[in-house]
């Protein structure tokens, strides 16, 4: 057999502690030493985890065929091609999600709260849990992401204005030098579902803006309906959000962009995302988070496959964080629904863990990809996913 894509699947303690820790690294040699291209599907450089496809030019049917594996270059960039290993007779080759595992195991929740966003407080080391409670907004508390403590003293943290706001929840917070900024849903008495803005200066005590709600529906546009933001990135000095809301029967995902995190602008675009197209069973697209890993943005997004049922988390990537629908690349699913357990039903309000509101940097997760997401059966709680190698979980 000649050109054949061979799986390699191997778990090697001395790939752990030799080759570099997302397998940039590892090469494949014939037997007289010509190179043989590869792709990574997956890789674990804790525990020396490796999953690739090598293209072996010849494969013998009557006797064995001898490869080799090289590694430990720790200065050298990717070895990967993943192009010369598929020739055109593949019209398409896809990789179900390897990479994107659930913390403990599948179907195992870490917190009983839900649509939350957490950070990492670098002047204290304590991790910050802020979650969406009936009509309020709790807190929690992590040494360590994992496991958290209630923050029972203080909860409520925020809590609905009498008057004003008949329900508040679903918060994206973060800490920007030493001001702690939150967005939250607000459910107003008089412009109804939209946007509000919090400060505090130590994370317990919250201010509320004075011209709240920052973020409202238009009348007569597509967003009429409210604006209920979640995931939230500053490019250089502008802020990005992106909102959802109930259109034409589906969910639907807009942009707004602002200098102060008060006065917004929506995008001319939008909707970005709706539940119409070749893939859509459900009615809608809704609540995503975004992120930025080297030269591209990346949008993790609920989308429901079955009416209002069976949400999965999907990944888009664009070199803008606009995600137009011309312009993004659809990379697939990462996150389905769970046979049993607490995220069997659906999956909601994704959090990457990132060092700031920049989304780029990845230290607090010791350099790997930590995704919180809501999961439902029943009950809404919070699950993790941890990718041990980012660049295999992005492609």
């Amino acid at each position: 057999i000649y050109i054949f894509p061979v799986l390699i699947n191997i778990t090697d303690s001395d790939l752990a502690s030799h080759a570099q820790f997302d397998g940039d690294d590892i090469v494949f040699t014939d037997y007289n030493g010509n190179r043989l291209h590869h792709e990574i599907e997956f890789y674990d450089g804790r525990i020396g985890r490796l999953v690739a496809w090598v293209n072996v030019t010849t494969l013998s049917g009557d006797e064995d065929t001898k490869i080799y594996m090289y590694y430990g270059n720790a200065n050298c960039g990717n070895q990967e091609n993943p192009k010369g290993v598929w020739d055109s007779n593949y019209v398409m080759v896809q990789h179900l999600p390897h990479n994107w595992i659930p913390y403990p195991s599948q179907g195992v929740s870490i917190f009983n709260g839900r649509y939350a966003s957490i950070f990492k407080d670098h002047d204290t080391g304590l991790y910050h849990m802020y979650y969406h409670s009936g009509s309020n907004i709790n807190h929690a508390t992590s040494v360590d992401g994992i496991n958290w403590v209630d923050d029972t003293a203080n909860n409520p943290v925020l809590s609905p204005t009498s008057g004003v706001e008949t329900a508040v929840g679903v918060p994206f917070a973060w800490k920007e030098n030493d001001t702690w900024y939150m967005l939250f849903r607000g459910f107003y008495v008089v412009e109804g579902e939209a946007t509000g803005l919090a400060t505090s200066s130590d994370g317990i005590n919250w201010s509320k803006c004075p011209d709240n709600p920052v973020l409202d529906g238009t009348p007569g546009e597509w967003d009429a309906g409210g604006a209920e933001i979640w995931g939230t990135i500053k490019v250089n000095d502008t802020y990005y959000t992106y909102y959802e809301v109930y259109y034409q029967g589906n969910r639907q995902i807009g942009i707004a962009t602002s200098d102060d995190l008060v006065n917004w602008t929506k995008d001319p675009n939008n909707p970005i995302m709706n539940g119409l197209g070749p893939y859509d069973n459900g009615v809608g697209r809704f609540c995503p988070d975004v992120f930025k890993y080297g030269d591209y943005y990346y949008l993790l997004v609920p989308h429901y496959m079955n009416g209002t049922n069976w949400a999965r988390l999907e990944l888009y990537r664009d070199s803008s964080p606009t995600f137009y629908p011309d312009e993004r690349e659809y990379l697939g699913p990462v996150k389905p629904c769970s046979h049993t357990g607490f995220d069997s039903h659906d999956q909601d309000t994704p959090c990457v863990l990132t060092d700031d509101i920049h989304r780029d940097s990845y230290n607090d997760a010791d350099g790997m990809l930590w995704t919180y997401h809501s999961g439902e059966s029943g009950a809404t709680i919070e699950g993790l996913l941890i990718s041990p190698s980012i660049p295999q979980a992005l492609k």
